[in-house]
């Protein structure tokens, strides 16, 4: 059963005529094919003819490592460039083998006979790692490694350890600073006649575009990389310039060609800025110039937005409904795994958080040719947004590479679309209303269910998705109930998986769950709920890293084959039915027969708290339906 279920997930090629069981399961060199495409887009040199070839494939460089061996062969060995210095091995695996015993496996075999420090485990969607010294995973930022990474940042680890931050020291410090200069910015700007929150956020964010754009632009250049944005119209050129010839060129130099590059689909940059004051301006750009936005020395470069508006919090709710946590924006695009070729929409896309993830996930899997980037930057993300914000996820996009032209401004729920997406990922927001609920099978005017529709009604005949939909939506009778109902009966539902309470502080204590599902495999059958208790973060105010408590990277080790565990359990289509539909994932846990006891006891009053919360809020919303006479 298990080895069918892969297959069904393996084969995504439309054909006409057969069923999807009658294809064979992939095997380990479509893994290496992807592993080799990203060797190659992060730099490393797998030509074995070439004198800078730094990977070995299926082979040691030395006699000396070979002989280390014993005649076992690694898939994959990395090289510090020009030298025979062992970095790291990676092990390659078919989609849905064992990779928890992989790693140990190549630990054994390669890691301890040639003292290899890094090691890593993929079987083409999914990694573990391994840091040989400190006996744990990589992790960045308090988060598993889930990818390959460039020499430089292999370095890094070998010199800090298992653990490391993306931003340099000086990058880490000045976005600290950032925050200070915006509040600095915020109270300025109010002064200056502007309206609160994203109005006055959106006019500094163009500033902090110029920036940010004009640093990723010398870093490209320094790197013998193509400028996009001639050095004219880059931060530079003004920034030295007394307020009121700095403001003349703003306006009739640089923004005009923003306009004229950028606004061709829809408004992305003012025709001249909303800062009328000289003296103001020049201010705020002072300010802008002493800080180092992007960080030069990682794999990844302009996040400052996303970064930004998660800790700009003093600016209110407005921006901070926007931004969804960067892991599980990255949980989700792992689970569905985008492919090159396929569109990705988001129908409540924000400042762009999951078109950005998923945009770097495509890229690294295809080769950077002058038709797939065109491919990938027009035919790729396509990103619907109610309010201004939408502006910020254009910008955001032309940092991280583009595709913004297909990110809209408006009310994605008057807009259903019908079978155009392989991929949706959202995050909609929870408990609103709306007067476009009669586009859909099941109207209503509360919006919950009507995402749901928006998102099913979305997805072409192979589609699939990861939604994060509030809590009650998986237990509301009336037209909740309903919608449930069709979307077991029409869908194949892969998992529910529940949050805990806390993960959007903080914005909200809203209780979450995800729900990921796919549609062409028939009405669902069982139902996978996975139980997240800890995801790597305190569940406070300030949600600081907790990395040796994450139940993320088991979530991921179970995926494929969705065993029941302690965190997961199965539940069966007509016990669901029985429970009118409702997919919460308290209801079908199994009764535990036997006592537990739990290493730190005030982890565990705290978790009986969160859940004896959970069950309040859940009786609460249940006598409101039954009041209202919904059933």
């Amino acid at each position: 059963m298990a080895r069918s279920k892969r297959r069904r997930k393996a084969n995504r090629i439309k054909y006409s005529g057969d069923s999807l069981d009658t294809f064979t399961a992939l095997r380990e060199t479509s893994t290496r094919k992807k592993i080799d495409q990203w060797l190659d887009n992060l730099g490393w040199v797998t030509d074995e003819e070439s004198p800078d070839c730094n990977v070995t494939t299926e082979r040691a460089l030395t006699k000396a490592q070979k002989a280390k061996l014993k005649g076992k062969e690694p898939d994959y060995i990395f090289y510090k460039s020009h030298t025979t210095e062992i970095l790291g091995t990676i092990e390659a695996k078919a989609k849905g083998e064992d990779l928890n015993k992989a790693l140990s496996d190549a630990i054994e075999k390669y890691a301890k006979p040639l003292n290899i420090p890094i090691v890593f485990v993929t079987d083409g969607g999914f990694f573990r790692t391994w840091h040989s010294s400190d006996g744990r995973p990589l992790m960045i930022d308090s988060e598993p490694v889930n990818q390959l990474l460039s020499e430089a940042t292999l370095l890094r680890f070998l010199s800090e350890g298992s653990s490391i931050i993306s931003e340099s020291p000086r990058v880490q410090f000045t976005r600290e600073q950032l925050i200070g200069v915006f509040r600095w910015t915020n109270d300025l700007l109010r002064q200056e006649g502007l309206r609160e929150g994203v109005e006055r956020f959106t006019e500094f964010a163009n500033l902090l575009f110029l920036k940010l754009i004009s640093e990723i632009e010398d870093y490209n250049e320094a790197h013998g990389q193509p400028r996009r944005m001639e050095k004219k119209y880059s931060w530079e050129k003004f920034a030295t310039l007394d307020g009121e010839h700095m403001m003349s060129y703003i306006n009739d130099t640089v923004l005009p060609h923003l306009v004229l590059n950028y606004n061709k689909s829809s408004e992305v940059f003012q025709r001249a800025l909303g800062i009328t004051n000289p003296v103001a301006l020049k201010k705020i750009v002072d300010k802008l110039s002493e800080l180092t936005l992007i960080n030069t020395d990682s794999d990844i470069k302009g996040d400052a937005f996303e970064f930004f508006l998660k800790d700009s919090i003093t600016v209110g709710n407005d921006l901070g409904e926007y931004f969804t946590p960067r892991h599980i924006v990255r949980l989700m695009v792992d689970l569905v795994d985008p492919q090159f070729g396929e569109k990705v929409y988001d129908p409540t896309c924000g400042t762009g958080g999951f078109l950005i993830e998923a945009f770097r996930h495509i890229k690294r899997l295809c080769k950077p040719t002058p038709e797939n980037l065109r491919v990938l930057t027009k035919e790729t993300v396509y990103g619907v947004e109610l309010t201004n914000t939408a502006r910020i996820a254009k910008m955001n996009m032309i940092l991280t590479g583009d595709g913004h032209t297909n990110i809209t401004q408006a009310d994605c729920l008057k807009r259903p679309v019908d079978g155009v997406y392989d991929v949706v990922l959202a995050n909609p927001p929870y408990g609103q209303e709306t007067e476009w609920g009669n586009l859909y099978d099941v109207s209503s005017k509360q919006a919950d269910c009507i995402f749901v529709q928006h998102i099913t009604k979305s997805l072409n005949e192979t589609g699939r998705a990861a939604v994060i939909v509030p809590e009650g939506f998986l237990f509301r009778l009336g037209n909740d109930e309903k919608v449930r109902e069709a979307l077991m009966q029409r869908f194949k539902i892969d998992a529910v998986i529940s949050l805990p309470a806390g993960v959007f502080q903080p914005y909200t204590a809203s209780k979450v769950n995800i729900i990921v599902f796919r549609r062409g495999e028939g009405a669902t059958k069982t139902v996978w709920f996975y139980e997240v208790n800890n995801d790597g973060f305190d569940l406070g105010a300030t949600r600081r890293p907790t990395p040796e408590s994450n139940d993320l990277p088991d979530l991921r080790s179970k995926w494929e084959e969705k065993p029941v565990s302690l965190n997961s359990w199965e539940a069966k289509a007509e016990d669901i039915e029985n429970n009118d539909w409702m997919l919460l994932a308290s209801i079908y846990k199994p009764k535990d027969t036997k006592p537990t006891f739990h290493a730190n006891p005030v982890r565990a009053l705290d978790l009986i708290l969160v859940h004896q919360r959970e069950l309040v809020e859940q009786l609460t919303e249940l006598r409101k339906e039954l009041e209202s006479g919904s059933k």
